[in-house]
């Protein structure tokens, strides 16, 4: 018989893996689950130095909870915003794309275009 090999623990993984979607999963996940206000800090300040890709992940699970969290956190400028827009679009995510939108109008506001008769 094989010597059992105990599966690493989410901060194990998290801080010895090299492999960035590997690690975006980690943290994601960590950010979400843990309880550990230690933690909570590592994995947002991951999160806030990767958060267009954050965004993306959540855009393409369709996890409106999650991503109104990390909009709620104050991190989110109006490009990155506008990058998980275009997914949502690509995606065909509806409810996210309509939540992102909303958000978007509430907080920067649809500048680019005049709409005038």
């Amino acid at each position: 018989m094989g010597v059992m090999v105990m599966p690493a623990s989410t901060e194990e993984l998290f801080l010895s893996t090299r492999q960035e979607p590997l690690k975006l999963k980690l943290a994601l996940e960590g950010f979400f689950a843990t309880e550990s206000a230690e933690w909570k800090e590592r994995y947002g300040a991951y999160l806030k130095k990767r958060l267009r890709p954050a965004l993306a992940a959540l855009t393409r699970a369709n996890d409106i909870e999650k991503l109104e969290t990390l909009v709620n956190l104050g991190w989110l400028d109006s490009a990155a915003l506008d990058a998980a827009i275009r997914i949502a679009s690509d995606e065909k995510t509806t409810e996210v794309l309509i939540y992102l939108l909303t958000v978007k109008d509430e907080r920067f506001g649809f500048h680019d275009r005049t709409y005038e008769l």
